[in-house]
Formats: C-alpha cells, structure tokens, sequence
C-alpha cells in the first residue's frame, strides 16, 4: 500500500484565519474535545521539553475507536463534512458532540509548524495503524502514510504529535495549568464521569476542586435578522484559588472562547459558563473573534454579568449569616441576649 495525498477543499487564506487562536490552551482543548467525541475513556496530554526548556512537541493521545484508513481523505479532505455534523452524540457511547464542522484539527496550527495524526483502528480481529501529516505551510495538501499492523498492548485510539512549536507557550507550561484544563472541562466531566484527562501524568478533577454550581436562566439571545437562541449561565465556584473566567459555549457548556468576568466578587473563586448555541454559530462562520462587537452577544454578556453580581451579592450574605452562627456556637458573638430596646436590636442588625 502506497502512501496516499489528499487536498483540503478550502482556500489558503480561510485555513490560516481557523489555525489561529488567541489562547493556546484553548486550541489543545480542540484536540482533547476530537479526542473524547471519539469515544475515548482516557486521554493524555504530554508537554516534551528540549535540553534547553524549551517546548519540543506537544501530544495528546486517546484510546477512542479511531479511523479506517480509506475514510481518512474524505474525513480531512472536506472541512465541514465530518461525521459529527449530522449528529448530535457519538457513534458508540452517545455522549454529547462537541465539534460540528470538522475545524479542530486545524486550530492545532496554531501550536506547531507540523501536525502528525497517528490512528489505531480495529480490523476484524486485527488492529491496524497508519499516520496523517500535515505541515502549516502547505494547509491544503496532506499525506496519508501506508497502513500497517499494530503490535500489542497498543489499542484503538488516535497520538496528534504537534512538532515544531511556535513558542514556549508559558500557559501550558505553567503549574495553573492543569487547572484551566479542569475548569474547561468541568461540566463534561461531571456528566461523564468515566472519562479520564491526564496532563503530563496528572489527571484532571474538577470535582475535587468543586464547591458548588448553580445554572441561571437568562434572555434568549435575539439576532438581527430575527432568529433566537435559548442561553442560560452556570456558575461554579471553586475551593481553589484560580483566575476568574467567563467563557463563550454552546448550548452543551463546550467552551469555543472567553470573556472577562467584569463584575466584582471579593471571596470568590469562580468561573462562568455563559452557555448557548448561538456562540456555536459564530464560531462556525469564523466569526467568534469579532463577537465583542455583536449587539446580539453584547446583551447576552449584559445580562450574564447582572446574573453573576445578583448570585454573589447572595452568596456573600449567605456566608455572612454562617459566620454569625459559627461565633455563637463559639460563644464569641457580643451579644449574649435577645436585644431588650430598639435601639439594641437596631444595633445588632447593623452588626450582622
């Protein structure tokens, strides 16, 4: 078997604007998100450094059912004819899709000059593997190489090897970040819970780090031409201190890009989810980058920030209220009656 090349049926220009990012750890999470719509139970991000510090790749590899090879062409060939487009679950365990339009895999790019998919798929009774490359200066034109046997105790699953990094890429370097990879994933996490995330060997638990989460209704987004989008907001709050986030996602709470919080909550750990399909679309037309200037997503942003500032003004007093308790139990609390005038009971309202 011959190796075999194929084109991608795009414009030059139009794959650069999709393997560009502003945040580097959200285009791995492109890759970790093809990973778990493959089925995958276990993926693994490894960060290889060169004798210098530097990044020499990135990989994330998984165990979910991969790919034939005779279908790998029409699969990479045509952006936005994958699979996924018609389906709203996986082919085998039915979880909830992430991708659509078949773009992730370009977003890679945006990390490294050369992108190799290595893909292990069963045959019959035999597991078969072949790779994929495609280099950055060439985005339309990929190679596909002959398939062989693969020996055990290797399973179904596919390796992207990124090669040729950019940069050093400090995000995905730092000790945080684990933890913004749990923050990503912490709503697809909870709802599968037999799905397992490690990064350079640590895995990844949301839950762990988890104090609670409460979904807020919010306005259908309305567009100008007069279609509407259901959005609500989730928001958890964390036991850990960690950067305050608001992310743009599609209706399942897949985050496609992020926002600032822009409200204050002194005490608080917390990230928002402002969830709706509406951010899907723009994403699908290349357009998430200019949503900061979408009057459609300006008053979905307004309303997310009205809803934050109203659950923790709450939730401060609900800590409040608890502290007053504790410093009774403790027998600190000043007051060691019930007030006997107004003034005294004025007085300990004010206090409390």
């Amino acid at each position: 078997m011959n190796e075999t090349t194929f084109e991608i049926e795009v414009q030059d220009d139009h794959v650069e604007t999709i393997s560009q990012t502003r945040k580097p750890i959200l285009a791995l999470s492109e890759l970790l998100w093809n990973a778990v719509d493959a089925d995958a139970e276990r993926v693994d991000v490894t960060i290889e450094h060169d004798d210098l510090g530097g990044i020499r790749a990135i990989e994330v590899s998984d165990d979910g059912h991969g790919m034939p090879r005779t279908e790998a062409p029409a699969v990479f060939g045509k952006l936005g004819g994958s699979w996924k487009r018609a389906r709203r679950y996986t082919k085998g365990k039915k979880r909830l899709l992430h991708g659509q339009e078949g773009k992730g895999r370009l977003r890679s790019f945006s990390l490294g000059r050369v992108v190799d998919w290595t893909v292990r798929y069963n045959s019959g009774d035999e597991l078969r593997e072949y790779t994929i490359s495609i280099i950055k200066d060439e985005p339309r034109r990929g190679n596909v190489s002959p398939e062989t046997s693969a020996q055990p105790p290797l399973r179904s699953g596919t390796t992207v090897r990124i090669t040729e990094v950019h940069g050093n890429f400090r995000s995905l370097q730092a000790e945080e970040a684990p933890e913004q990879i749990a923050v990503i994933f912490a709503l697809y996490l909870r709802q599968y819970p037999s799905v397992r995330i490690f990064y350079n060997g640590a895995i990844i638990d949301p839950r762990a780090v988890e104090d609670r989460s409460e979904v807020k209704p919010l306005p259908d987004i309305e567009t100008a031409d007069g279609k509407t989008y259901p959005c609500e907001l989730e928001i958890v709050e964390w036991k850990i201190n960690t950067a305050r986030r608001l992310f743009l996602c599609n209706a399942g709470g897949f985050p496609i890009d992020e926002a600032a919080p822009g409200i204050q909550a002194p005490g608080f750990q917390f990230t928002a989810y402002l969830k709706s399909d509406y951010f899907a679309e723009l994403l699908a037309e290349n357009a998430i980058g200019l949503a900061d200037m979408d009057p459609a997503v300006d008053a979905a942003l307004t309303s997310a920030k009205a809803a934050m500032r109203d659950h923790f003004r709450t939730r401060a007093e609900e800590q409040a209220r608890g502290l007053v308790e504790q410093w009774k139990e403790e027998k600190i609390y000043p007051f060691a009656s019930e007030p006997g005038t107004e003034v005294e009971r004025k007085e300990r309202q004010v206090f409390d």
